[in-house]
Protein backbone atom coordinates (compact mmCIF):
# COMPACT_ATOMS: atom_id res chain seq x y z
CA UNK A 1 0.00 0.00 0.00
CA UNK A 2 2.43 2.46 1.10
CA UNK A 3 4.66 1.71 -1.96
CA UNK A 4 1.95 2.10 -4.77
CA UNK A 5 1.10 5.41 -2.44
CA UNK A 6 4.61 6.14 -3.05
CA UNK A 7 4.95 5.26 -7.07
CA UNK A 8 1.73 7.19 -7.60
CA UNK A 9 3.28 10.25 -5.54
CA UNK A 10 6.10 10.24 -7.74
CA UNK A 11 5.24 9.37 -11.05
CA UNK A 12 2.06 10.39 -11.58
CA UNK A 13 -0.38 10.00 -14.80
CA UNK A 14 -2.21 13.19 -14.53
CA UNK A 15 0.73 15.58 -14.09
CA UNK A 16 -1.38 18.00 -12.89
CA UNK A 17 -3.37 16.58 -10.26
CA UNK A 18 0.19 15.17 -8.80
CA UNK A 19 1.73 18.26 -8.65
CA UNK A 20 -1.18 19.56 -6.52
CA UNK A 21 -1.52 17.08 -4.55
CA UNK A 22 2.42 17.18 -3.93
CA UNK A 23 1.88 20.63 -3.00
CA UNK A 24 -1.33 19.84 -0.39
CA UNK A 25 0.84 17.50 1.44
CA UNK A 26 4.06 19.35 1.73
CA UNK A 27 2.08 22.49 2.54
CA UNK A 28 1.32 20.85 5.98
CA UNK A 29 4.60 19.65 6.36
CA UNK A 30 6.28 22.54 5.94
CA UNK A 31 3.56 25.24 7.01
CA UNK A 32 4.15 23.83 10.38
CA UNK A 33 8.30 24.14 10.38
CA UNK A 34 7.81 27.65 8.90
CA UNK A 35 5.26 28.59 11.98
CA UNK A 36 7.93 26.77 14.46
CA UNK A 37 10.82 28.62 13.01
CA UNK A 38 8.95 32.06 13.31
CA UNK A 39 7.67 31.91 16.37
CA UNK A 40 11.21 31.09 17.85
CA UNK A 41 13.30 33.56 15.61
CA UNK A 42 10.70 36.49 15.35
CA UNK A 43 11.64 37.21 11.59
CA UNK A 44 9.86 39.45 10.22
CA UNK A 45 11.17 38.36 6.82
CA UNK A 46 9.82 34.96 8.26
CA UNK A 47 6.38 36.10 8.80
CA UNK A 48 6.12 37.36 5.32
CA UNK A 49 6.91 33.68 3.89
CA UNK A 50 4.39 32.10 6.07
CA UNK A 51 1.73 34.43 4.65
CA UNK A 52 2.80 33.30 1.08
CA UNK A 53 2.71 29.54 2.38
CA UNK A 54 -0.94 29.90 3.81
CA UNK A 55 -2.01 31.89 0.72
CA UNK A 56 -0.33 28.81 -1.30
CA UNK A 57 -2.24 26.09 0.90
CA UNK A 58 -5.50 27.46 0.21
CA UNK A 59 -4.92 28.28 -3.37
CA UNK A 60 -3.81 24.82 -4.12
CA UNK A 61 -7.28 23.90 -2.62
CA UNK A 62 -9.17 25.61 -5.36
CA UNK A 63 -6.61 24.76 -7.91
CA UNK A 64 -7.72 20.79 -6.78
CA UNK A 65 -11.54 21.76 -7.94
CA UNK A 66 -10.76 23.51 -11.01
CA UNK A 67 -8.71 21.05 -12.50
CA UNK A 68 -11.43 18.65 -12.04
CA UNK A 69 -13.95 20.70 -13.56
CA UNK A 70 -12.22 21.50 -16.67
CA UNK A 71 -11.73 18.08 -17.36
CA UNK A 72 -15.58 18.43 -18.52
CA UNK A 73 -16.22 18.45 -21.96
CA UNK A 74 -17.81 21.85 -23.46
CA UNK A 75 -21.39 22.13 -24.03
CA UNK A 76 -23.32 24.41 -26.44
CA UNK A 77 -23.68 27.35 -23.64
CA UNK A 78 -20.01 27.33 -23.09
CA UNK A 79 -17.73 27.88 -26.25
CA UNK A 80 -14.67 27.55 -25.00
CA UNK A 81 -15.00 24.44 -22.89
CA UNK A 82 -14.58 23.85 -19.02
CA UNK A 83 -10.97 24.55 -19.79
CA UNK A 84 -10.88 27.74 -18.87
CA UNK A 85 -11.88 27.37 -15.10
CA UNK A 86 -8.61 26.85 -14.59
CA UNK A 87 -7.12 30.29 -15.85
CA UNK A 88 -10.36 31.23 -13.30
CA UNK A 89 -8.63 29.59 -10.60
CA UNK A 90 -5.49 30.71 -10.61
CA UNK A 91 -5.94 34.29 -10.69
CA UNK A 92 -6.52 33.57 -7.35
CA UNK A 93 -3.69 32.55 -6.06
CA UNK A 94 -2.01 35.63 -8.47
CA UNK A 95 -4.89 38.28 -6.35
CA UNK A 96 -3.55 36.43 -3.08
CA UNK A 97 0.07 37.32 -3.98
CA UNK A 98 -0.44 40.81 -4.64
CA UNK A 99 -2.09 41.59 -1.89
CA UNK A 100 0.44 39.76 0.62
CA UNK A 101 3.18 41.21 -1.33
CA UNK A 102 1.43 45.08 -0.94
CA UNK A 103 1.52 44.18 3.22
CA UNK A 104 4.37 43.30 3.20
CA UNK A 105 6.55 45.79 1.43
CA UNK A 106 4.59 48.18 3.13
CA UNK A 107 4.78 47.00 7.00
CA UNK A 108 8.42 47.98 6.88
CA UNK A 109 7.69 51.17 6.41
CA UNK A 110 5.68 51.51 9.32
CA UNK A 111 8.82 49.84 11.08
CA UNK A 112 10.86 52.54 10.28
CA UNK A 113 8.66 54.57 13.63
CA UNK A 114 8.49 51.44 15.55
CA UNK A 115 11.99 49.99 15.35
CA UNK A 116 12.30 49.28 18.95
CA UNK A 117 9.20 47.24 19.34
CA UNK A 118 10.53 45.34 15.83
CA UNK A 119 14.12 44.57 16.70
CA UNK A 120 12.74 43.82 20.16
CA UNK A 121 10.88 40.92 18.44
CA UNK A 122 14.06 39.41 16.71
CA UNK A 123 15.74 36.68 18.10
CA UNK A 124 17.95 35.27 15.97
CA UNK A 125 20.05 31.90 17.42
CA UNK A 126 22.01 29.18 16.30
CA UNK A 127 18.83 27.06 16.75
CA UNK A 128 16.26 29.59 15.55
CA UNK A 129 18.07 29.99 12.32
CA UNK A 130 18.94 26.47 11.81
CA UNK A 131 14.82 26.21 11.83
CA UNK A 132 14.75 29.10 9.22
CA UNK A 133 17.08 27.01 6.92
CA UNK A 134 15.38 23.42 7.59
CA UNK A 135 12.09 25.06 6.62
CA UNK A 136 13.23 26.03 3.04
CA UNK A 137 14.21 22.40 2.12
CA UNK A 138 11.05 21.01 1.39
CA UNK A 139 10.22 24.52 -1.71
CA UNK A 140 13.52 23.42 -2.97
CA UNK A 141 11.93 19.44 -3.44
CA UNK A 142 8.88 21.20 -5.05
CA UNK A 143 10.82 23.07 -7.25
CA UNK A 144 12.56 20.56 -8.44
CA UNK A 145 9.93 17.50 -8.73
CA UNK A 146 7.03 20.02 -10.36
CA UNK A 147 9.08 21.28 -13.05
CA UNK A 148 10.23 17.36 -13.89
CA UNK A 149 6.33 16.91 -14.38
CA UNK A 150 5.81 19.88 -16.49
CA UNK A 151 9.15 18.73 -18.73
CA UNK A 152 10.33 15.55 -18.70
CA UNK A 153 14.28 15.57 -18.36
CA UNK A 154 16.69 12.61 -19.40
CA UNK A 155 17.62 9.93 -16.67
CA UNK A 156 20.89 10.01 -17.97
CA UNK A 157 21.64 13.86 -16.68
CA UNK A 158 23.59 14.54 -13.81
CA UNK A 159 21.76 16.43 -11.40
CA UNK A 160 24.06 19.68 -12.00
CA UNK A 161 22.88 19.48 -15.99
CA UNK A 162 19.00 18.83 -14.53
CA UNK A 163 18.69 21.49 -12.19
CA UNK A 164 20.02 23.62 -14.93
CA UNK A 165 17.80 22.30 -17.17
CA UNK A 166 15.10 23.32 -14.57
CA UNK A 167 16.54 26.84 -14.04
CA UNK A 168 15.99 27.51 -17.81
CA UNK A 169 12.22 25.96 -18.21
CA UNK A 170 11.26 28.22 -14.91
CA UNK A 171 12.80 31.12 -16.57
CA UNK A 172 11.00 30.47 -19.88
CA UNK A 173 8.14 30.07 -17.95
CA UNK A 174 8.09 33.37 -16.09
CA UNK A 175 9.50 35.19 -19.36
CA UNK A 176 6.21 33.56 -21.27
CA UNK A 177 8.26 32.49 -23.74
CA UNK A 178 7.05 28.80 -23.62
CA UNK A 179 3.01 28.21 -23.17
CA UNK A 180 2.35 25.23 -20.77
CA UNK A 181 -1.30 24.57 -19.19
CA UNK A 182 -2.47 27.41 -16.64
CA UNK A 183 -2.47 25.32 -13.26
CA UNK A 184 1.26 23.94 -14.17
CA UNK A 185 2.00 27.64 -15.25
CA UNK A 186 0.76 28.86 -11.43
CA UNK A 187 2.41 26.25 -9.82
CA UNK A 188 5.99 27.02 -11.51
CA UNK A 189 5.40 30.44 -10.87
CA UNK A 190 4.67 29.90 -7.47
CA UNK A 191 7.73 26.90 -6.69
CA UNK A 192 10.15 30.16 -7.95
CA UNK A 193 8.49 32.68 -5.69
CA UNK A 194 8.62 29.90 -3.20
CA UNK A 195 12.33 29.46 -3.35
CA UNK A 196 13.30 33.31 -3.66
CA UNK A 197 10.96 33.45 -0.29
CA UNK A 198 12.63 31.15 1.39
CA UNK A 199 16.31 32.72 0.50
CA UNK A 200 15.35 36.04 1.59
CA UNK A 201 14.80 35.55 5.34
CA UNK A 202 18.13 33.14 4.99
CA UNK A 203 19.75 35.60 3.77
CA UNK A 204 18.83 38.50 6.00
CA UNK A 205 19.12 36.61 9.37
CA UNK A 206 22.75 35.25 8.34
CA UNK A 207 22.99 38.91 7.82
CA UNK A 208 21.70 40.20 11.17
CA UNK A 209 23.20 37.37 13.04
CA UNK A 210 26.48 38.50 11.97
CA UNK A 211 26.03 41.96 11.90
CA UNK A 212 23.48 42.54 14.44
CA UNK A 213 21.62 45.58 12.00
CA UNK A 214 18.16 45.32 13.03
CA UNK A 215 16.98 46.72 9.61
CA UNK A 216 18.29 44.15 7.54
CA UNK A 217 15.13 41.83 8.68
CA UNK A 218 12.06 43.81 7.72
CA UNK A 219 14.33 44.85 4.12
CA UNK A 220 13.88 41.24 3.98
CA UNK A 221 9.97 41.14 4.24
CA UNK A 222 10.13 44.05 2.03
CA UNK A 223 12.19 42.09 -0.95
CA UNK A 224 10.03 39.29 -0.11
CA UNK A 225 6.92 41.88 -0.89
CA UNK A 226 8.16 42.89 -4.10
CA UNK A 227 8.88 39.69 -5.19
CA UNK A 228 5.53 38.44 -4.49
CA UNK A 229 3.78 41.51 -6.10
CA UNK A 230 5.92 41.21 -8.78
CA UNK A 231 5.00 37.14 -10.06
CA UNK A 232 1.19 37.98 -8.33
CA UNK A 233 1.09 40.44 -11.26
CA UNK A 234 2.35 37.56 -13.62
CA UNK A 235 -0.11 35.08 -12.88
CA UNK A 236 -3.31 37.54 -13.07
CA UNK A 237 -2.19 39.31 -16.24
CA UNK A 238 -1.61 36.66 -18.23
CA UNK A 239 -5.02 34.42 -17.39
CA UNK A 240 -6.97 37.84 -17.57
CA UNK A 241 -5.95 38.60 -21.54
CA UNK A 242 -7.55 34.61 -22.24
CA UNK A 243 -10.64 34.97 -19.91
CA UNK A 244 -11.68 38.50 -21.12
CA UNK A 245 -10.89 37.73 -24.80
CA UNK A 246 -8.40 40.87 -24.72
CA UNK A 247 -7.61 41.47 -28.43
CA UNK A 248 -3.93 42.06 -29.44
CA UNK A 249 -2.41 45.01 -29.60
CA UNK A 250 -4.17 47.90 -31.60
CA UNK A 251 -0.69 48.99 -33.66
CA UNK A 252 0.21 45.54 -33.99
CA UNK A 253 -3.12 44.37 -35.75
CA UNK A 254 -2.63 47.33 -38.12
CA UNK A 255 0.47 45.66 -39.32
CA UNK A 256 -1.39 42.02 -39.48
CA UNK A 257 -4.19 43.80 -41.31
CA UNK A 258 -2.39 45.80 -43.96
CA UNK A 259 -0.27 42.63 -44.91
CA UNK A 260 -3.59 40.54 -45.53
CA UNK A 261 -5.53 43.52 -47.78
CA UNK A 262 -1.72 43.84 -49.42
CA UNK A 263 -2.00 39.82 -50.68
CA UNK A 264 -2.72 38.99 -53.91
CA UNK A 265 -6.31 38.43 -55.07
CA UNK A 266 -7.74 40.61 -51.76
CA UNK A 267 -10.05 43.11 -52.09
CA UNK A 268 -10.99 44.71 -48.87
CA UNK A 269 -10.67 43.52 -45.52
CA UNK A 270 -13.68 44.08 -43.56
CA UNK A 271 -13.33 43.43 -40.08
CA UNK A 272 -10.46 41.72 -37.87
CA UNK A 273 -10.62 40.54 -34.42
CA UNK A 274 -8.68 39.14 -32.10
CA UNK A 275 -8.10 37.14 -29.15
CA UNK A 276 -5.30 35.73 -26.64
CA UNK A 277 -5.52 31.82 -26.78
CA UNK A 278 -2.91 32.23 -24.26
CA UNK A 279 0.24 34.17 -23.63
CA UNK A 280 2.14 33.49 -26.76
CA UNK A 281 -0.87 32.83 -29.34
CA UNK A 282 -3.97 34.59 -30.39
CA UNK A 283 -5.95 33.98 -33.03
CA UNK A 284 -8.24 36.07 -35.27
CA UNK A 285 -11.07 36.47 -37.62
CA UNK A 286 -11.27 37.66 -40.76
CA UNK A 287 -14.22 39.14 -43.05
CA UNK A 288 -12.82 39.60 -46.23
CA UNK A 289 -13.86 40.44 -49.84
CA UNK A 290 -11.95 38.94 -52.47
CA UNK A 291 -11.54 40.73 -55.88
CA UNK A 292 -14.28 38.83 -58.13
CA UNK A 293 -11.91 39.70 -61.20
CA UNK A 294 -9.24 37.47 -60.15
CA UNK A 295 -11.02 34.46 -58.92
CA UNK A 296 -13.03 34.80 -62.78
CA UNK A 297 -9.71 35.05 -64.72
CA UNK A 298 -8.65 32.25 -62.71
CA UNK A 299 -11.81 30.43 -63.54
CA UNK A 300 -11.60 31.73 -66.91
CA UNK A 301 -8.07 30.30 -67.49
CA UNK A 302 -8.81 27.02 -65.97
CA UNK A 303 -12.01 26.32 -68.72
CA UNK A 304 -10.38 28.32 -71.71
CA UNK A 305 -11.00 25.28 -74.03
CA UNK A 306 -14.21 24.41 -72.46
CA UNK A 307 -15.70 27.95 -73.57
CA UNK A 308 -14.42 28.05 -77.04
CA UNK A 309 -16.22 24.77 -77.80
CA UNK A 310 -18.88 25.64 -75.90
CA UNK A 311 -18.93 29.32 -78.30
CA UNK A 312 -19.69 26.56 -80.95
CA UNK A 313 -23.19 25.71 -80.50
CA UNK A 314 -23.31 23.52 -77.75
CA UNK A 315 -25.78 21.72 -76.77
CA UNK A 316 -27.79 23.10 -73.12
CA UNK A 317 -27.19 20.01 -71.69
CA UNK A 318 -23.54 20.52 -72.50
CA UNK A 319 -23.88 24.38 -71.29
CA UNK A 320 -24.89 23.15 -67.92
CA UNK A 321 -22.53 20.74 -67.69
CA UNK A 322 -19.99 23.99 -68.62
CA UNK A 323 -21.38 25.71 -65.43
CA UNK A 324 -21.26 23.21 -62.77
CA UNK A 325 -17.79 22.68 -63.90
CA UNK A 326 -17.09 26.69 -63.58
CA UNK A 327 -18.86 26.87 -59.63
CA UNK A 328 -16.72 23.88 -58.93
CA UNK A 329 -14.00 25.79 -60.29
CA UNK A 330 -15.13 28.86 -58.22
CA UNK A 331 -14.95 27.13 -54.83
CA UNK A 332 -11.76 25.09 -55.62
CA UNK A 333 -9.92 28.67 -56.30
CA UNK A 334 -11.65 30.47 -53.19
CA UNK A 335 -10.54 27.35 -51.00
CA UNK A 336 -7.07 27.73 -52.52
CA UNK A 337 -6.72 31.93 -52.18
CA UNK A 338 -8.38 31.01 -48.59
CA UNK A 339 -5.61 27.96 -47.87
CA UNK A 340 -2.72 30.40 -49.62
CA UNK A 341 -3.61 33.20 -47.14
CA UNK A 342 -3.66 31.19 -43.89
CA UNK A 343 0.06 30.00 -45.23
CA UNK A 344 1.07 32.86 -45.71
CA UNK A 345 -0.14 34.75 -42.48
CA UNK A 346 1.27 32.11 -40.44
CA UNK A 347 4.44 32.51 -42.18
CA UNK A 348 4.84 36.40 -41.57
CA UNK A 349 3.22 36.26 -38.20
CA UNK A 350 4.29 33.29 -36.03
CA UNK A 351 2.16 34.27 -32.74
CA UNK A 352 -1.50 33.68 -35.15
CA UNK A 353 -2.53 30.11 -34.04
CA UNK A 354 -6.07 30.03 -35.60
CA UNK A 355 -6.97 32.11 -38.58
CA UNK A 356 -11.14 32.21 -39.27
CA UNK A 357 -11.71 33.49 -42.93
CA UNK A 358 -15.63 34.44 -43.27
CA UNK A 359 -15.49 35.26 -47.04
CA UNK A 360 -18.32 38.25 -48.12
CA UNK A 361 -18.99 39.68 -51.47
CA UNK A 362 -18.63 43.53 -52.17
CA UNK A 363 -22.46 44.08 -51.62
CA UNK A 364 -25.39 42.10 -52.04
CA UNK A 365 -26.89 41.37 -55.54
CA UNK A 366 -30.66 41.11 -56.26
CA UNK A 367 -32.23 38.49 -58.35
CA UNK A 368 -32.88 41.52 -60.69
CA UNK A 369 -29.68 43.09 -60.85
CA UNK A 370 -28.10 39.40 -61.85
CA UNK A 371 -31.12 38.91 -64.39
CA UNK A 372 -30.11 42.68 -66.11
CA UNK A 373 -26.34 41.17 -65.83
Amino acid sequence: MIKKLVTWFTKPKDSNRAMIWRELYADVFQNCLKFCAYSVSGSQAMKAENMRAFFDFLNHLVMLGANKSSERLPDINYNYGYGRIKNLAVIVPGLCFFLSGVYNFSTPMAQVFYFKEAAELLTITPASFSLIFLSSFVEFWLFYKNLGNIKEFPASLSFKESLKGRLKLSYDIITQKIDIDPIQNAIAIENVLAVMGVCTPIATSALYYVTNLWWLDPLGQAINGVIQMYLGYLIIEDNSKILIDKSVNEEYMKKVREFISSRNGVLKVWKLKSKYLNSTEYSIAIDIAYDPKKISSSVVEELKSDIEQASKGRSEEEIKQLITKATEFVLVKTDEFNRGLKIEVKQQFPDVADIDIEQLKIRPISKDEYRSS
